[in-house]
């Protein structure tokens, strides 16, 4: 082990964090890892949270803990070591500030009933992923709930293309210097449950985009590609879509005034399946929605291969699944990085993931679109451009509390400002 030659190797004050996990280390069988999971406006953040779980427990053999806003999610996906964490003596509050939260045991339905304490001093935190609120990515903005945190054994991950990423540990996302995109094996899950071919819809709600009209854009351009091959077709889609009446009535009226189809049906429950003696129906179906993710995702293995997603992690399960698919695409304010490195890597025809106004779909596009998505798992994939830096983190995490050397070197350095007051510290230290 020889800190001094990893320290001259690094440049720059920054590149210091990491000198403990460039060390040669073995990971210990009882090593406790801790995930904070702070979901905001959306289901991507769960997803993010749920791939990092898994990455963890296949690669490591670990089962980590997990501290979250959102129990319930997790507990349907079969994770059973939860602790919540909230606001005392309020209802959940959508991104809300860390400084402001408490930890909570949790019952069977995920609902927090207890304060407690952490049952152990985790050795390493992962934030996963930090949320896009107002306040800025700090380590120790996670002092209230761990107050041993420091830069060598918490790690914040960024959401996709997050601004500024150099101020994350793991800056996630497509482009230069990021870590790629959370790719999976593909799980099969259960039988196909929609017996007429069928859409995927999966949009975002919030007031900050038109969810009606890239809808409506879409689905035009359904109705251009698949009205002839497909007289029946349903589109599965989440409820929240169907809550501007005024805007899905006039949508309706566009596609029977153009003979598309000669009904459109609107499906909010099981079971409210009304039959047809017409021949061409359309039918927007929200009572299969939410489901398990793992059953979600595989309706994307039946559906037909043009998709409307939203948000990090459903562009990255259908990378998983489905390369041949072409991915239309609800560009949010803060995801414009991410949709235009998406439209550079996949080839995107006249780059129309690049632009608001085109990404969901224009009739005058043509229906036979085609995305490279497999160079965007060639390139892009965190399985490869993370799990090294990972690697390190995780076999050399006991170091930063078992060995002498090492935990001076954290000390030089989390009291220092300068590269070179570490190196002479260091030196002293050692008495060379």
């Amino acid at each position: 082990m020889d800190i001094l030659t990893k320290l001259k190797e690094t440049t720059s004050f920054k590149g210091l964090y990491d000198v403990p996990f460039k060390l040669d280390g073995k990971m210990p069988s009882d090593l406790q890892i801790a995930l904070f999971c702070n979901p905001c406006y959306g289901f991507g953040d769960i997803i993010f949270c749920l791939k990092m779980y898994n990455y963890i427990k296949e690669w490591y053999n670990i089962e980590c803990t997990l501290f979250t806003t959102k129990p319930k999610p997790f507990i349907d996906n079969g994770i059973n070591k939860i602790f919540a964490v909230k606001v005392p003596s309020k209802k959940y509050v959508e991104c809300a500030n860390i400084k402001d939260m408490k930890i909570y045991s949790v019952n069977e339905k995920g609902q927090p009933y207890r304060r407690v304490k952490p049952p152990v001093q985790y050795d390493l935190i992962f934030v996963t992923p930090w949320i896009g609120t107002d306040y800025e990515p700090k380590h120790s903005s996670m002092k209230p709930l761990f107050p041993y945190v420091n830069r060598f054994n918490t790690f914040l991950f960024s959401e996709y293309n997050a601004p500024d990423p150099h101020k994350y540990d793991f800056p996630t996302g497509i482009g230069r210097g990021l870590y790629g995109l959370l790719i999976t094996e593909w799980k099969i899950t259960g039988e196909r449950i929609v017996d007429n071919p069928y859409l995927m819809v999966h949009l975002t709600q919030d007031e900050r985009v038109n969810v009606t009209t890239c809808f409506s854009k879409f689905i035009k351009l359904m109705c251009t590609k698949y009205s002839e091959k497909h007289p029946k077709l349903d589109v599965i889609l989440p409820a929240h879509v169907l809550e501007d009446k005024k805007g899905i009535a006039k949508l309706i009226k566009y596609i029977k005034d153009n003979k598309y189809y000669d009904v459109v049906d609107i499906i909010t429950k099981k079971g409210e399946y009304p039959s047809h003696s017409e021949d061409r129906v359309l039918r927007f179906r929200s009572e299969l929605t939410p489901m398990p993710y793992e059953k979600y995702v595989s309706m994307f293995n039946y559906c037909l291969p043009d998709v409307l997603i939203t948000g990090d992690q459903s562009v990255t399960d259908i990378i998983s699944c489905c390369k041949d698919y072409t991915i239309y695409y609800q560009i949010m304010p803060w995801k414009k990085n991410l949709a235009k490195n998406l439209s550079k890597v996949t080839g995107a025809q006249k780059d129309y993931l690049r632009k608001v106004r085109e990404s969901c779909g224009l009739q005058k596009m043509s229906d036979t679109k085609k995305l490279n998505l497999r160079r965007l798992e060639e390139q892009f994939d965190f399985r490869i451009l993370g799990k090294a830096k990972l690697d390190g983190v995780v076999n050399n995490a006991r170091l930063l509390s078992e060995n002498k050397d090492v935990k001076k070197y954290i000390k030089i350095v989390l009291s220092s400002r300068k590269r070179s007051t570490v190196v002479k510290k260091f030196k002293e230290y050692l008495r060379i």
